[in-house]
């Protein structure tokens, strides 16, 4: 029984348990469990294997075929065959193919002979105009390079994208919170007044009709509580749901420890446009696909040449054996070599000239939206700095609103203190003041998203982040 207690005990203070919870923390948790990020992540190690399978093409082969027969097609005729060869064939990105092969014979008469025979032989081919250097023969090799190259910045867009939406949901759910906390200590500031005037009305020192101007404003507050007490809760439930967190914590209090502090960082257009270019993935991708329609252009320029090739042939091979009862004799033996020379040309090779003429005006294409992606990078990055500017400046301006409100209603409670005010006024400015608070909130939220969305348009993560960063994708 005491034990069933024990744990049921435990189970409560889990449950009920409040999680602090950090913008980092958030972090860490959403880039372990994005289900997004993980499949961007597959996509990149899909890609590496077309640059193993286009590189193993140029692996050497080899080759072992044994036979062996028998013929006994008559009375007379009793023929036994065992034929062995191998060979090494290996393709080089010159494009060049050498061919090592060895075969050996053996043929066994029911007579009073048998002949033995073994050759070696090496050839070399070599493509002299089509297909002649590496970089035809790498085509599909360097393109499957590009193409992880631009399965990699998939990746870095999908991690910078779940940072960004990671700050967004965080410092909504933070606005949320401290709305709420807000809005309640202003509520309990009005039961308290509430209580002490109902104390002045028994003993005859407040009017009972002044009671309704407090009373009416604690039913406002009530219905705005509850108003932000529904934002709240759905605020919680975006953030649980964007770091993919465990069921049992939508049950529990989150606290958000962070605060959204006005940074005093200066960005510079010039400084911005340059990490874009050096960083941001769209910017990258371009660069790659004209990298790979000028290796497709430069392929099927060398398609449009005759097909030639040179090769080469040497042959050794060992001494004829003819074995008979009587003794074993050498016949003969051969030593030769073989050149060659193959040449083929398509008549009109229409083909190669239209896939030659689509590679130049694909890659005339993709350099236009290059030019136009820049263009597109400067505006972007022209906004971006323009509304971070604009929130830091309305930022420090509501700073300096609150600390004067909070000044305003302390006069104003001395003023009602000593009968010179009414609590009308009171309320009016208690209220100014929550407006005023709740709107520094909002600005410093506006802004720490905008540094967030000045970030995700350079293309890079905040330095904040590069170290939790850098240790999930090791992993």
């Amino acid at each position: 029984m005491k034990l069933l207690l024990v744990i049921l005990t435990l189970f409560i203070s889990v449950s009920y348990a409040n999680i602090h919870l950090s913008l980092e923390d958030a972090l860490i948790h959403t880039l372990k469990n994005d289900f997004n990020l993980k499949l961007a992540k597959v996509e990149t190690q899909i890609s590496k294997t077309s640059i193993k399978k286009e590189d193993a093409k140029f692996e050497p082969t080899i080759a072992i075929n044994a036979l062996r027969s028998s013929d006994k097609s008559s009375p007379t005729t009793d023929i036994e065959t065992d034929n062995y060869s191998a060979n090494l064939k290996n393709r080089f990105s010159t494009g060049t193919t050498a061919t090592l092969s060895y075969g050996h014979d053996e043929t066994l008469y029911n007579t009073s002979s048998d002949n033995f025979n073994s050759a070696a032989s090496l050839k070399l081919e070599q493509e002299v105009l089509r297909g002649l250097g590496r970089g035809y023969n790498l085509t599909n090799l360097n393109v499957a390079k590009k193409r992880y190259a631009l399965s990699t910045q998939d990746f870095k867009k999908q991690n910078i994208q779940t940072i960004y939406n990671l700050q967004l949901v965080y410092w909504s759910y933070l606005k949320a919170y401290e709305e709420l906390r807000i809005r309640r200590e202003s509520m309990g500031l009005s039961l308290r007044l509430l209580e002490q005037k109902r104390k002045e009305v028994e003993f005859g020192g407040y009017a009972k009709i002044n009671l309704l101007e407090i009373e009416a404003d604690v039913l406002s507050k009530r219905r705005q509580i509850s108003t932000t007490e529904q934002a709240f809760n759905s605020s919680k439930i975006e953030l649980l749901r964007t770091m993919n967190a465990p069921l049992a914590w939508y049950s529990q209090k989150i606290i958000p420890t962070q605060k959204a502090d006005i940074s005093s960082n200066n960005y510079t257009e010039d400084s911005l446009m340059q990490q874009a270019l050096n960083n941001r993935q769209d910017y990258i991708k371009a660069e790659l696909n004209i990298d790979i329609s000028d290796i497709l252009k430069e392929y099927n320029r060398e398609r449009l040449k005759p097909a030639l090739t040179l090769s080469g042939t040497i042959t050794n091979n060992s001494p004829t054996l003819i074995k008979d009862d009587y003794n074993a004799l050498d016949t003969f033996s051969r030593k030769g070599w073989l050149v060659a020379l193959n040449f083929s040309y398509e008549l009109f090779n229409n083909s190669a000239k239209a896939e030659h003429e689509k590679a130049s005006l694909s890659l005339q294409k993709t350099k236009t939206k290059l030019a136009q992606l820049i263009n597109d990078i400067h505006a972007q990055i022209l906004d971006a700095k323009n509304s971070l500017d604009f929130s830091k400046k309305i930022a420090n301006l509501t700073i300096a609103e609150y600390a004067q409100q909070q000044k305003v209603l302390a006069a104003e409670k001395l003023k009602l203190q000593s009968g010179m005010s009414n609590i009308r006024d009171y309320l009016f400015n208690q209220n100014a003041l929550i407006l005023s608070e709740l709107n520094l909130i909002g600005n410093k939220i506006a802004f720490v998203k905008a540094e967030a969305s000045l970030y995700k348009t350079v293309g890079i993560v905040p330095p904040r982040f590069i170290n939790i960063l850098g240790e999930e994708n090791a992993k």
